[in-house]
């Protein structure tokens, strides 16, 4: 009989352990969400002195190019009104003539922010192929303004700003606009270009989908927690971010759906960063002409010194030079 007691009580003691394990597991999820958050959601605070269009001897930069090019650069400081509150937004525009429209590359970096001086062979190869370009810092990097990421809510936003500004100014066509993005900038240009179609071209290196696989990964490298235990914590961060931001979250994949023109994109098999299944994942939802191109032993920060210089150039060369020189868009 006793034993009968003891066989009865057993399962009763499994569960309630089991639901505090459940229920301490929920409670540390949400105590982590908020550091969580941090990371996800605020810019590295170096990157506001660095590696930034403000950066230490940027000022240098334009005469340098000036010089060396014969171009004119010209810092442009922009207002968006794309989230909650109006934000100045820093930019570069790099021209040789402006009483005429010519084709025009947008440069967007990631999380490491946009170092203009290691623009300059891209600007040089623009300067041969007789195109205009565009550096830009994302919101809450180098000069811009704002504190939070919003990976692709508002920043979409704010690239319409700097373009409506250089229509505005210098009269550009925007049937002859090609993006290059790298990391999270590549991500946010697939939700740029969604919305607008007249876009016409992308070169993508490293791009990722899914928001929360993601952020998951990039917290599980910081802390080598087992993932399955991330999901929860890293979504509720996410939540936590998008309500500080007063934003949403947008899913590269699902943006890139809408996306028609062609697009080329560049990763790494053995990328440390993004996980190359979500660059693929985001390759296969591409609706329009596209090519994968993926890189032997490449990692995420070593993926250009793999490709090399003179194969870059001539990647992004070859694959601009016909889409942009030619107003007609490709069917």
């Amino acid at each position: 009989m006793y034993g009968d007691k003891i066989k009865k009580s057993w399962p009763r003691r499994l569960s309630g352990i089991f639901y505090k394990i459940v229920l301490v597991y929920f409670l540390l999820s949400l105590v982590l969400a908020v550091p969580f958050s941090n990371l996800l959601f605020h810019p590295p605070a170096h990157r506001k002195m660095i590696d930034s269009l403000t950066q230490p001897g940027a000022e240098k930069v334009p005469l340098l190019w000036k010089e060396k090019y014969s171009v004119n650069v010209d810092v442009l400081s922009v207002t968006s009104t794309a989230g909650p509150k109006p934000i100045q937004l820093s930019a570069w525009w790099v021209y040789r003539d402006s009483t005429r429209a010519k084709p025009t590359i947008a440069f967007l970096a990631g999380n490491a922010g946009l170092n203009p001086a290691a623009f300059e062979d891209e600007i040089r190869l623009c300067c041969e192929m007789g195109f205009d370009c565009l550096l830009m810092d994302w919101r809450g990097y180098g000069a811009s303004a704002g504190e939070l990421l919003t990976y692709g809510w508002y920043d979409r936003g704010d690239f319409d700003a700097v373009i409506d500004t250089l229509i505005g100014r210098y009269g550009i066509d925007t049937l002859q606009i090609g993006i290059w993005g790298y990391s999270m900038g590549a991500s946010n240009v697939v939700t740029i270009a969604a919305a607008r179609p007249e876009i016409k071209a992308l070169l993508l290196y490293t791009p990722w989908s899914d928001p929360l696989p993601m952020a998951v990964h990039y917290i599980w490298r910081s802390y080598s927690v087992p993932k399955i235990l991330l999901y929860f914590p890293v979504w509720t961060a996410i939540q936590i971010g998008t309500w500080r931001s007063k934003g949403g979250v947008l899913d590269p994949a699902e943006e890139a759906k809408k996306v028609r023109c062609p697009v080329m994109v560049v990763h790494g098999d053995n990328d440390d960063i993004v996980p190359p299944e979500l660059t693929r994942r985001l390759f296969n939802s591409l609706a329009g002409p596209k090519e994968l191109v993926v890189i032997p032993g490449a990692q995420h920060n070593d993926l250009f010194q793999v490709i090399g210089q003179e194969r870059y150039l001539r990647q992004m060369k070859n694959f601009f030079l016909p889409l942009l020189a030619n107003k007609n868009r490709p069917h």
